[in-house]
């Protein structure tokens, strides 16, 4: 019979076999660490990127080389169709995959693995190492990362994967939240793959610096949805003609950006409180007057589409939060089911407004 001794060598010599060589075995507790000096080397390699303004292809590849030797020690792995399992100590805690994540998410493993990593990681800070992670925390973990996963799973889009941008201000903010809560993240497409990108206070001047820098990461999408322009109203450097004239102008540059993106204007919504205008009537004047122009302009000039919201008005108080600007649930529901089903309509028809369809000729 073998010896603790020898077993314990027979042990790390069949490790290091499997996973290669340089992790630390805990033979007793038969647990396979990273080697403090590695860490270090680690920690210096990222510090170093963070720091620096440019790295070369050789450095990038020596940090990626430093990272996947450490994974190797990291107790957690992916499924892509059911979730990812994390343990700590004697204890195993599974997170299923958000019910809104669609299909071409969870074909990505590279992107899956990197979940329970995350983790693992993060676990520790907050002293949970002795407990298994409950659904909950994970959940809370990955809503403090939200941003971050959000970015990675942009990223992970293939170049052959169709996808829809909805950009706007807080209203489109606020409607990813919901429709996340009603598991409607995707809005119910397998085909296209639905980025939401809300500013919250977000005005015009900044939709064509938050396409550009997300097409340094993306592919450029087969629709873009523009829901912005609200807050721009009553802005006492604008006038209405001037206004009219910046959007269609930032729409042409946009569309020199994407030629092949098929734009779509998402009418700016009524307010019961205009807080730049003289009056919420002047607000609302505006506001219809951008929108007639807006959507001949991007359907009849640029070939785009447009997506009007009738059942949300002014007088029905109910879809509206106490500021007058912002919907309730009431009426979130109703402002994503719109877009959902003009999107539907405009990915299986050659219809070109929501609701109504007027000839286009383009």
């Amino acid at each position: 019979m073998k010896s603790a001794i020898q077993h314990s060598s027979f042990l790390e010599e069949k490790i290091k076999k499997e996973i290669g060589l340089g992790l630390g075995i805990d033979s007793v507790e038969e647990t396979i660490f990273v080697p403090k000096e590695k860490v270090d080397e680690l920690l210096e390699k990222i510090k170093y990127v963070q720091c620096s303004k440019k790295v070369t292809k050789k450095e990038l590849e020596s940090l990626v080389g430093s990272l996947a030797f450490v994974v190797k020690a990291l107790p957690a792995d992916s499924s892509g169709s059911v979730g990812c399992g994390v343990v700590f100590g004697d204890e195993l805690s599974v997170l299923a995959w958000p019910a809104s994540w669609s299909q071409e998410i969870k074909k990505d493993i590279t992107l899956l693995e990197l979940i329970p990593i995350l983790l693992v990681f993060e676990v520790p800070s907050a002293g949970s190492w002795g407990s298994a992670l409950s659904l909950s925390s994970s959940y809370a973990i990955l809503a403090n990362y939200s941003s971050t996963v959000e970015n990675l799973v942009d990223a992970s889009i293939s170049d052959n994967t169709n996808s829809i941008w909805i950009i706007g201000s807080s209203l489109i903010f606020w409607a990813q939240k919901y429709a996340q809560q009603r598991m409607l993240n995707n809005l119910g497409f397998e085909s296209h793959r639905i980025i939401w990108h809300g500013i919250r206070g977000m005005v015009w001047s900044q939709l064509y610096p938050t396409i550009q820098k997300k097409l340094k990461d993306n592919n450029p999408p087969t629709i873009l949805v523009i829901h912005c322009g609200g807050n721009d109203i009553g802005n006492p450097h604008n006038t209405l003609k001037g206004l009219q004239m910046c959007m269609k102008s930032t729409i042409v540059n946009i569309s020199q950006l994407m030629p092949k993106t098929v734009i779509v204007w998402s009418h700016i919504l009524p307010r019961s409180n205009w807080t730049l205008c003289l009056s919420n009537n002047d607000g609302e004047n505006w506001r219809r007057r951008i929108n007639s122009a807006l959507a001949t302009f991007v359907v009849k000039k640029m070939c785009g589409a447009s997506i009007k919201h009738p059942d949300i008005l002014r007088r029905h108080v109910a879809l509206f939060r106490k500021d007058g600007v912002h919907l309730s649930d009431l009426g979130n529901d109703l402002f994503v089911n719109s877009l959902r089903n003009a999107l539907g309509v405009f990915l299986s028809t050659t219809d070109r407004f929501y609701p109504t369809t007027p000839t286009c000729t383009c």
